[in-house]
């Protein structure tokens, strides 16, 4: 009895394939950018790898044989490809999971669950001599979502969604592996759509503090540099926005600019008063 199965879920519908493929390659490539760099030559820029894409070739059986999947109910070919059909005409991506059990019955490399995919290309024919039988082809590509995410605000209170599948028709550890495997790929794929954020204090300033951007009058000298060398300019009750502070070892550490933008000079914290209602930009 085989194990290895092979299924399809779309709009609630899940259908495992009644033949397994001989081969069942995956592939996935990158295109890193090429560019020569002056004095070092050719160079590869890492990109994002591409898209996953799958084929499969196998057939649908037209009559119940040795086979067959003892686990599974016998459905004549037109099943599958109806199925494949509408999933291929309404446009939507359907699941595609792999349940990977050895002759044993031990699952092994559950981790590569399976993932959503759009169908390129499904071709089927039948041969003569095989009456009943139906040979096709499969050609699917990873299907990623591009909508826009829906933010989550993470909160100390942990909470967790899952997803319970009765077992009273389960008969064998396939089944419940398989049931499994489709529940976790879809929350694995739901997961990783959807974005998480942090909510962090909001940085305040005290009302008062001369920080870069507020903005200020000035009651006092300005100097060209900030080691008050000359010219000095003396104001009183100039308005003014601070552009710049920097190390409290300079004798004027404050660089400071008039109501217009023009550049003024270095002055002291102690000759600027934070006007009323200015707003504050830290850094």
């Amino acid at each position: 009895m085989n194990l290895y199965g092979i299924y399809f879920t779309h709009k609630g519908q899940v259908v495992r394939l009644p033949h397994n493929p001989s081969e069942l390659p995956e592939t996935q490539s990158t295109e890193h950018g090429q560019y020569n760099v002056l004095g070092i030559g050719p160079i590869s820029v890492p990109r994002t790898p591409g898209q996953r894409k799958l084929s499969i070739s196998s057939y649908f059986p037209g009559t119940v044989g040795n086979g067959l999947f003892s686990l599974l109910t016998y459905r004549p070919p037109s099943y599958y490809i109806q199925f494949f059909q509408d999933a291929m005409a309404s446009g939507d991506p359907i699941l595609y999971t792999p349940t990977r059990i050895d002759e044993t019955g031990i699952p092994y490399a559950m981790s590569l669950l399976g993932y959503y995919v759009l169908l390129d290309k499904f071709d089927f024919r039948e041969k003569g001599g095989e009456t009943g039988d139906f040979y096709y082809e499969l050609e699917a590509t990873e299907y990623r979502d591009y909508t826009p995410g829906r933010v989550v605000v993470a909160s100390t209170t942990a909470s967790s969604a899952g997803a319970a599948a009765s077992t009273a028709s389960v008969r064998s550890i396939a089944a419940r592996a398989a049931a499994t495997t489709v529940v976790a790929t879809t929350a694995a794929n739901t997961a990783a759509s959807a974005l998480r954020a942090t909510v962090e204090p909001t940085r305040m300033n005290t009302p008062q503090q001369i920080v870069v951007g507020a903005r200020c009058t000035l009651s006092g000298s300005y100097w060209s540099d900030d080691a008050m060398g000359a010219p000095e300019q003396s104001a009183s009750g100039l308005q003014c926005t601070v552009a710049r502070i920097c190390g409290s070892d300079l004798a004027s550490p404050v660089y400071i600019k008039d109501a217009s933008g023009a550049a003024l000079g270095w002055t002291k914290k102690s000759m600027l008063t934070v006007r009323p209602g200015s707003a504050y930009a830290g850094r």
